[in-house]
């Protein structure tokens, strides 16, 4: 078990240094609160999936990276059945 911030790039590299999967689960807002504070929200979740991003793409190894996120509230409600592409 691996305790850190990814806010920080070294705790990213670190905890990238032996996995060959990721699984990127967190986020630590939810979509309609984030657009009051876009600053606050940045720094909280865009900043920690970029260092670990980084971190996956310079450690020269081929990682799977998988994203989890809910579609619902990136694209908006459905008005057809066709799907999301």
């Amino acid at each position: 078990v691996m305790y850190g911030d990814l806010a920080s790039p070294s705790v990213a590299i670190e905890l990238l240094a032996d996995q060959d999967v990721i699984v990127h689960l967190a986020q630590s807002s939810y979509p309609l609160k984030s657009e009051v504070n876009l600053v606050n929200s940045t720094i909280e979740n865009i900043v920690p999936t970029l260092n670990l991003l980084e971190a996956a793409k310079t450690s020269g190894r081929k990682l799977h990276f998988i994203f989890v996120s809910s579609g619902g509230t990136i694209y908006g409600e459905k008005t057809s059945r066709q799907p999301i592409v």
